[in-house]
């Protein structure tokens, strides 16, 4: 056989062998999406959304790559493409959208301008690990307008593990964690997981009423846009360039930006150090598992306002039904609210002054901080432009947390947002509407007392809860958070000082020179004047009981006296009547 039919046959062979590897590629591929669209998630959104899971091409069409220099960035491609960002490998990079920034609504806007024609696109990664198929859905949109982070680009994902070719698990990406479930816990449809997402922050849940006891507090409800697997494209993601790119989906200020929430996050295969990707099941195995006695408490948080305003509807009904019969009977006084019983220089005009300046003073109070724990960082790397927020407690926001990192970096962990001024604001609603009618002055005083001693308790109970502080320290240091920032010494001064104090701390940052940080804390604006407020509704309640006086007449004190017959004349009448019988 010569040299030429030999190489014609190799040839042949060769040939052979692509064409049977790629027919067995695109029948795997195939496999994999029609696994990934066999249990692809069905999206519930609230009304408020404003953006939806896109195709990458839109935003990097808007973008330019940038690597972060100096603290300064400097332009790498003005125009970047999908295959050309796979190039960047290292983390030094980012996307800049050149259609707005965090601080306007530009991107946002352009969005929702073309929503109609850019559709909607989730992407599938299929992997084994351990004997388990893992899909991975992927959602890419283009801003993320959360309560305690805004940024460009926002990478979120949902991920769903068969055992033995049946699903057992599903796992969801919230913020800097997630949570984890088993597949009779995630509520379905037709084996399409049914998933909830966060306004703005776009986190994944898997109750239309969780979200309030997550890190941030998200907004979640199924009153929106409902996106079904037939409703979206699912895009198959294999061995596309651009998943090899490193830099972040967004544009990147600092240091400082990453402490306030506004730079973009990692891709795909870099989240989360890498581990969501190509260790799946490991992190979803490190996720809090979903607590079936939770979901009842998530639920009545969810819907405590409409619980507390039909409670409050009710009692307003039975308060203003005995109001009416008060009416009926005697009188409710000319002047409605026995707090406006303003007449002269006497113990009891006083009382109901305080009390309205005790009012004034108890709102303003509830618009203001309450408490307040700050640090001013100066680690090499990690310094702070000032003082920043470490913990945040006021009636309008609940609590925010943020937290010192083993580097000295300010680190968001979370936030409870409770509306506390609502529910107080109500109470003050009702205890006007109780001193309606009131007549004495010391029942009077009896109720401007008790409020202040309630406005006062609110300022105790905190100051309590930052006193026991304390207790956490051994806790979380026996959990391993102690690290390089001494969390039992910080919590020991705030809690032996509640009112107030001030703090230096040596961090010893490995590799670093110098390393400290400066920590202030104390009762805010808003605590001191609920406390002043409610200690002057006590003043008031006093003056009011020492005046022990009628603040207006009753109907039959008014009745002229020939009106009103006397005992005397009752009996003689009664005398009159047995006689004639």
């Amino acid at each position: 056989m010569c040299l030429v039919e030999v190489m014609k046959i190799r040839i042949v062979i060769l040939c052979s062998i692509m064409c049977l590897l790629w027919c067995c590629t695109m029948h795997v591929q195939a496999d994999d999406v029609a696994l990934a669209e066999q249990y692809a998630p069905v999206l519930y959104f609230t009304s408020g959304e404003t953006c939806y899971p896109v195709e990458i091409t839109y935003f990097l069409e808007n973008s330019q790559l940038y690597t972060f220099v100096d603290d300064s960035g400097q332009l790498v491609e003005a125009s970047p493409t999908l295959d050309s960002i796979g190039q960047y490998t290292s983390n030094g990079y980012f996307l800049d959208n050149q259609l707005g920034s965090i601080q306007d609504t530009g991107i946002v806007t352009d969005y929702q301008n073309k929503q109609s024609s850019l559709g909607y696109t989730v992407y599938a990664h299929v992997s084994q690990e351990g004997g388990q198929t893992i899909l991975q859905y992927w959602f890419f949109y283009v801003f993320n307008k959360g309560d305690m982070n805004v940024h460009e680009g926002d990478w979120e994902m949902v991920q769903v593990i068969l055992s033995n070719g049946q699903p057992s698990q599903v796992m969801v990406s919230q913020h800097y964690s997630g949570q984890q479930a088993s597949w009779d816990q995630v509520e379905q449809e037709d084996n399409h997981p049914k998933i909830f997402v966060a306004q703005g922050s776009h986190a994944n849940y898997l109750r239309s009423y969780a979200g309030k006891l997550g890190l941030a507090s998200d907004l979640v409800a199924a009153n929106g846009v409902m996106l079904t697997p037939d409703e979206y494209e699912l895009v198959l993601l294999t061995n596309q360039s651009w998943l090899e790119y490193a830099g972040r989906w967004g544009a990147y200020s600092g240091v400082e930006g990453e402490i306030r929430g506004q730079v973009g996050p990692f891709g795909p295969q870099y989240r989360a150090d890498s581990e969501m990707w190509s260790q799946p099941s490991s992190w979803g195995a490190s996720l809090p598992q979903l607590d079936s006695n939770l979901l009842v408490v998530e639920w009545v948080l969810y819907h405590i306002v409409t619980i507390y305003l039909v409670v409050a509807l009710v009692v307003a009904s039975v308060l203003g039904f005995s109001l009416y019969r008060k009416y009926k009977k005697k009188t409710l006084g000319p002047r409605f609210l026995s707090l406006l019983y303003i007449d002269g220089v006497n113990p009891k005009s006083m009382g109901n002054i305080l009390c309205i300046v005790g009012l004034i003073l108890v709102i303003l109070g509830l618009m203001s901080q309450w408490y307040g724990v700050s640090a001013n960082i100066a680690v090499p790397g990690h310094e702070t432009t000032g003082f920043e927020d470490i913990i945040l407690i006021d009636g309008l926001h609940g609590v925010q947390i943020n937290l010192l990192d083993d580097s000295g970096q300010l680190v968001q962990m979370g936030a409870f947002v409770f509306p506390f001024a609502f529910f107080i604001g109500i109470g003050l609603v009702f205890f006007l509407l109780g001193t309606i009618g009131i007549q004495m002055s010391r029942k009077l005083g009896r109720k401007y007392a008790v409020k202040g001693v309630r406005f006062c308790l609110i300022v105790v109970i905190l100051l309590i809860g930052v006193a026991s502080l304390g207790f956490l320290g051994p806790i979380l240091e026996s959990g391993g958070v102690q690290g390089e920032v001494p969390v039992t010494q910080i919590l020991g001064s705030i809690s032996s000082s509640p009112f107030g104090g001030s703090l230096t701390l040596d961090l010893n940052v490995p590799d670093a020179t110098e390393s400290s940080a400066q920590l202030t804390w104390g009762v805010g604006m808003g605590g001191w004047l609920l406390l002043i407020g409610g200690i002057v509704l006590c003043c008031a309640g006093a003056l009011e009981y020492i005046a022990n006086t009628a603040l207006f007449s009753l109907q039959h004190d008014v009745v002229p006296t020939e009106e009103k017959p006397s005992k005397e004349m009752k009996n003689s009448k009664k005398k009159t009547r047995k006689k004639k019988k």
